[in-house]
């Protein structure tokens, strides 16, 4: 996954990441890390605009109490990033990876 400035929207961060499978089947996802208000949120993006039914708060580190609530978590270090999101179950991983040299 790689994160650039969004030129579309001030302040705004762009995350793209090829998902490849041992079958073939790619998977492409965009995502825009934003702060409209006090708050952070993170959005997926299609045909450039963002699935405002996708966004969710974004918290850097553990989400504030929010059981009934959709929510990520952003866990960034030097070289590794991981982001956890919750829609009204279990926690799960949207993206676990490590820097790979290239950047």
């Amino acid at each position: 996954m790689r994160w650039f400035p969004d030129m579309d929207v001030l302040g705004a961060w762009r995350g793209d990441a090829l998902l490849y499978a041992a079958d073939g089947t790619n998977i492409s996802v965009q995502l825009r890390l934003d702060r409209p208000d006090a708050n952070w949120r993170i959005c997926i993006i299609e045909n450039e605009v963002p699935l405002t039914s996708s966004c969710t708060p974004a918290f850097f580190g553990v989400a504030a109490a929010r059981p009934d609530e959709p929510w990520t978590e952003i866990y960034a270090g030097a070289e590794t990033l991981r982001i956890l999101g919750r829609d009204g179950g279990a926690r799960a991983t949207v993206f676990n990876g490590a820097r790979d040299g290239c950047d």
